[in-house]
């Protein structure tokens, strides 16, 4: 059963995402209060795209695979600025971290910062609550 199913809005044509059981794609989100960090699941790739211009990042090359349930985009927000990009987060449908990145990848050159220690913790942080969530979701498919 696929979690998501990438479907066009009557309206504006764009693809958004269609969740298939809101549990799963809720079980992706995560805060930690000490570090000021959480994660914020995009609904469309408008949002993906937009992320991906203020980052100065190619996430927005991701927003179909987003869309259609491939893989999943997270956003990194500050909780005190929930709306701002900060890092962006990129999620295997097996629960795997596979790519994190802030403005221009970090590359020094164009402008990016080295990616700072609380991004780094939250990252290891959110890997291993993606760890037991993927664990507990095999434990329920055997039952």
């Amino acid at each position: 059963m696929r979690a998501y199913q990438a479907v066009k809005d009557q309206k504006s044509g764009e693809l958004i995402v269609k969740s298939d059981r809101e549990l799963r794609r809720s079980e992706l989100l995560y805060k930690d209060e000490k570090l000021g960090l959480f994660i914020a699941l995009p609904i469309s790739a408008t949002e993906i795209i937009t992320e991906g211009k203020v980052l100065a990042h190619c996430v927005a090359g991701y927003a179909d695979r987003h869309c259609e349930g491939k893989l999943t985009i997270g956003f990194i927000r500050k909780i005190e600025q929930p709306n701002v990009p900060h890092y962006t987060i990129e999620i295997s449908n097996t629960g795997k971290i596979v790519q994190c990145h802030g403005y221009h990848n970090e590359v020094e050159r164009f402008g990016g910062k080295p990616k700072p220690q609380e991004i780094i913790k939250f990252e290891e942080e959110y890997a291993q609550y993606l760890e037991a969530v993927f664990d507990a979701r095999e434990k329920e498919k055997k039952h």
